[in-house]
């Protein structure tokens, strides 16, 4: 299957990779993926964002794209 040091690294938060991106480069189901990184004790973190910051990106977003999430 899948290198776990090599999975670990991919999924990082540094690098950017959703697990589907990750899967379809892998040539594997992302359900699949999921269930190997599940019983592998791995999981994708994300880094800590606060609220306000949060707030400030949002608002960044709906003021370049208006129609967003409608």
């Amino acid at each position: 299957m899948v290198n776990l040091e090599f999975l670990k690294e991919a999924i990082s938060s540094s690098h950017h990779i959703s697990c589907t991106e990750l899967a379809c480069s892998l040539g594997i189901h992302r359900n699949t993926l999921h269930l190997y990184m599940k019983c592998n004790g791995i999981e994708q973190r994300y880094t800590p964002i606060g609220d306000s910051d949060l707030d400030d990106l949002v608002r960044e977003c709906k003021k370049r794209r208006p129609d967003s999430g409608i």
